[in-house]
């Protein structure tokens, strides 16, 4: 990366833990955390601010933003901090949906679990499920940011297990001092390759669908998996194979496709439809 590039980056990150934690840094303590001198750093502040960033050192308290961010500046700083620090990002689509749903804490959330990515520092956060109005507090250990389905979302371990979390739907991120260490035999991103929804596991389990006549006649076969392969029945139905790493969330979707899409193989996923499917019939007779 060149010098520019990291000196963006890092520009960004001072403004987003800034944005995150008001005075909560000194000008030395942002030295200290980037390897850097005084010099750099007020270079930085004065950078920031005539980008549209309000930063100042405020005598006995620390740093702060002392005036709203424009949207426009907004848009800027998450778009430049994913082209220089997160390259694997494809779409501005994802940016768009994450500035209008966290507003400023778009570009600070996303440079704060980044960073906490790179160092291997475990993160507290405030997350707030789809079908619940309370926030739940969770403590993950951050491995991969990335995108899908114009969404910025986190791979992260809670509790042994491998999730997904959508960004939109944190509230809050505490950084922690406490390091972790990722196993040699987890490869993130095969995991990511290989998930279905906001299940992952180390397993892998080749899956095959059965679309019916009734599923093709009415509209086009999903992508459900990059590498997945469609094969046309003489009867109009198609099976599509893929290989996934969990089978929970591919039962759920299975069970919610009103019968038109059928499990084939293997047996434990034809088993979770089977129960997924009870369970609802049952819970609708209550």
């Amino acid at each position: 990366m060149s010098d520019f590039l990291k000196k963006t980056k890092r520009q960004i990150e001072i403004a987003a833990l800034t944005t995150a934690y008001p005075c909560k840094f000194s000008p030395q303590d942002m030295e200290d955390m980037f390897d850097c001198n005084s010099v750099t750093i007020q270079r930085d502040l004065s950078t920031l601010r005539k980008r549209g960033v309000d930063i100042h050192s405020v005598p006995n308290e620390g740093l702060k933003i002392t005036s709203p961010l424009r949207d426009d500046t907004i848009k800027e700083l998450i778009d430049d901090y994913v082209y220089v620090g997160v390259p694997s990002a494809l779409s501005q689509k994802s940016n768009h949906f994450l500035t209008m749903v966290l507003k400023e804490k778009s570009f600070s959330f996303l440079a704060l679990l980044n960073m906490a990515c790179r160092e291997k520092k475990e993160i507290e956060i405030k997350y707030k499920k789809t079908a619940q109005k309370r926030l739940t507090d969770k403590r993950l250990q951050p491995l991969l940011l990335f995108e899908r389905d114009n969404e910025w979302r986190l791979l992260a371990v809670e509790a042994d297990i491998v999730k997904q979390f959508l960004l939109s739907k944190i509230t809050s991120i505490e950084l922690t001092e406490k390091n972790f260490t990722v196993p040699e035999e987890l490869n993130a991103q095969l995991l990511l390759d290989n998930s279905f929804g906001a299940w992952t596991s180390n397993e892998n389990h080749n899956v095959k669908l059965l679309f019916t006549p009734q599923w093709i006649s009415s509209g086009k076969i999903p992508l459900l998996m990059e590498k997945q392969t469609i094969d046309y029945q003489k009867d109009g139905s198609a099976i599509v194979s893929f290989c996934v790493n969990s089978l929970e969330d591919v039962a759920r979707w299975i069970a919610g496709r009103g019968g038109e899409v059928i499990a084939k193989e293997p047996e434990e996923l034809i088993s979770f439809v089977k129960e997924i499917s009870q369970n609802n019939i049952a819970a609708h007779r209550k």
